[in-house]
């Protein structure tokens, strides 16, 4: 993504960019040294009310999610450090003064960085409130338990550790799994694809034309893996209730299998050519319009833009919590992972 691109992202206009900033790092840090200053202040006037400020600040921030989770990797590594050590002080700001567990409060900020991805604006006032309404419910579970997984060291190129995988597929797994661990879409090239897989790095290009043309194919594969979980819990279920567990235990279960693929979807589809980007925003579309439809039968007491909320809110808990972080080796059990988000849905918004 260039200045021109956050531009557009932040409603900046593209000269006044190159006029003050001399690069898209310096550009980066001001704009993230904004989004924790903002962040900080709302902690501070919140009146005590945790819940409020940190809604409140989602409602009217929502370029925090894209910008710490897509842009934030993308900046000098010094840089990184001193912006990770502020938002920790952050984060144990709202543990302290919510609900003194340390994973719960990630639960809360992956809810603030929903606000990040949704289709349409809703009404902020009814935003916020819903919002609110979700952190309690968040803040308000009890007995969840955490793991530390171990760190598993890559032994080789992914076929020589499956080798029942096709190269074409090995490709579709490795590309998101490299761009989270490079930092971005603009890290990763073809020939990076092809050797991680096995193969010389000029073979990839037997298997798809452009680096695009990957990306977009891997997001479609998620796409239609979900949208078949979908179906098949409307499908098999026997009431609404017996639909909604059928539909989050499939959610956590490919949030636990290909969490790369899920954080690279949201993150990183914005950065595709055009062509493939509308494709990819089309098929994420209609799986979100799919849960949307699944959590208004669970819930038709909720108004259109209160289930758009509820569900954005709800994905990007799952998978967060699903996999580790950069800063946080820790995850929730798919079990525990259900119970939470299950809890927010029947009893996150009023």
């Amino acid at each position: 993504m260039g200045l021109a691109e956050i531009a557009e992202v932040v409603g900046i206009s593209a000269p006044a960019l190159y006029k003050h900033f001399r690069s898209k790092q310096d550009l980066l840090c001001a704009l993230l040294e904004d989004e924790l200053a903002a962040l900080d202040e709302a902690l501070a006037v919140g009146g005590g009310d945790i819940y409020d400020a940190l809604a409140t600040f989602a409602a009217e921030r929502t370029a925090f999610g894209v910008l710490w989770q897509r842009e934030r990797p993308k900046v000098d590594s010094a840089d990184r450090a001193r912006f990770d050590e502020r938002m920790a002080a952050l984060r144990d700001r709202v543990t302290i003064g919510t609900t003194g567990e340390p994973v719960l409060t990630r639960a809360m900020l992956s809810v603030v960085e929903s606000t990040t991805y949704y289709a349409d604006r809703p009404d902020r006032t009814a935003q916020r409130a819903a919002l609110r309404n979700i952190l309690v419910a968040v803040g308000g579970t009890s007995g969840l338990t955490t793991v530390c997984p171990p760190v598993v060291a890559a032994s080789g190129p992914l076929l020589s550790a499956r080798p029942w995988l096709s190269r074409r597929q090995a490709i579709l797994i490795l590309a998101p799994q490299l761009t989270q661990v490079r930092g971005g879409y603009d890290d990763v090239t073809m020939e990076d694809l092809g050797t991680a897989a096995g193969m010389s790095g000029a073979a990839a290009y037997h298997y798809f034309p452009s680096k695009a043309d990957v990306f977009q194919a891997a997001f479609a594969q998620a796409a239609s893996w979900g949208q078949a979980m979908l179906e098949q819990a409307w499908t098999a279920a026997t009431s609404p209730d017996d639909m909604l567990d059928r539909v989050l235990a499939g959610a956590v279960r490919l949030s636990k299998d290909f969490p790369a693929i899920i954080r690279t979807a949201l993150n990183n589809t914005v950065e595709l050519p055009e062509p493939q980007r509308v494709a990819a925003l089309a098929g994420a579309a209609q799986y979100t319009g799919e849960w949307q439809r699944c959590l208004a039968v669970v819930r038709p007491d909720l108004s259109k833009e209160d289930i758009e909320v509820l569900t954005f809110a709800v994905l990007a808990m799952i998978g967060d919590l699903a996999g580790p972080t950069s800063g946080d080796n820790v995850v929730v059990p798919a079990a525990d992972l259900v119970v939470l988000a299950r809890r927010v849905v029947l009893t996150g918004v009023a």
